[in-house]
């Protein structure tokens, strides 16, 4: 690969990208299709996946979702797969308390049951590194993309 800098990919159905800029780490920041996760680098899109789940709710209903599960499978043919939580453990464990009143009562489940499912998932699928940001998400993927640069660039 090149030593200039690398190009970060966003993918285009990503809904509230990170604030993420050009400079430092990237060349550029692009919006394009990937077929797997919202965050690559481009020339290594086969080999690095970031995923990214902002809110609990949002991991809740997933979890249920066939089409969520298949690109977990999918993640298997890559060697660096990260999923970045927005939110902390102690976030997860509140769910669904931590949402309006009226929108707990049509949830039939709880944060340890959500706790129950994510580590299924990380049984499931050893190569998959779930990861609580809280309100870091952007330094962690950066220096994910910093650690596979060094490695793979």
């Amino acid at each position: 690969m090149s030593k200039t800098k690398p190009t970060l990919i966003i993918d285009t159905r990503e809904q509230k990208p990170l604030n993420i800029t050009s400079g430092k780490i990237f060349e550029e920041i692009v919006r394009g299709k990937l077929d797997t996760g919202d965050y690559s680098i481009v020339g290594l899109e086969s080999i690095l996946c970031i995923e990214r789940k902002g809110e609990v709710s949002e991991f809740a209903q997933n979890i249920f979702q066939e089409r969520f599960i298949k690109e977990l499978e999918r993640t298997t043919l890559y060697k660096y797969v990260f999923v970045l939580f927005e939110f902390d453990m102690y976030d997860l464990l509140l769910f669904p308390k931590n949402l309006p009143l009226k929108v707990q009562k049509k949830i039939h489940y709880n944060g340890k049951f959500v706790l129950k499912k994510l580590i299924e998932l990380q049984t499931t699928f050893p190569n998959i590194h779930f990861m609580f940001c809280g309100n870091n998400t952007k330094e962690v993927l950066e220096s994910i993309c910093k650690r596979v640069i060094e490695l793979e660039w």
